[in-house]
């Protein structure tokens, strides 16, 4: 018997010798390191989709607590130079710049 970590194999060495088993383990081997590959991809898409939806909500937030200080929304648009959206602010909340 060959104990390797934890776990007991049991393999004669002509069966260590044979390419077949070692075709069939080599196989074993790639085929764990592509599912190790796929979780590992998963679990980052999920990391991802998880950040992309707490940023969803931490601007939806910062929409809402701007548009309920109308005033300060036209500040921070005149500040960034978006006249764009202190025109529409000042359309919006007949705001005076």
């Amino acid at each position: 018997m060959v104990f390797r970590g934890s776990v007991q194999c049991s393999a004669s060495r002509a069966e260590q010798d044979d390419p077949n088993v070692q075709a069939a383990a080599r196989r074993l081997r790639e085929r764990a390191k592509r599912e190790k590959r796929r979780q590992l991809a998963v679990a980052r898409r999920d990391v991802d989709d998880c950040h992309h939806e707490a940023l969803e909500q931490l601007a939806d937030q910062l929409v809402a607590r701007l548009l309920a200080r109308p005033q300060a929304a036209l500040s921070l648009a005149e500040e960034c130079h978006d006249e764009e959206l202190a025109e529409t602010l000042l359309s919006l909340y007949d705001l005076d710049s």
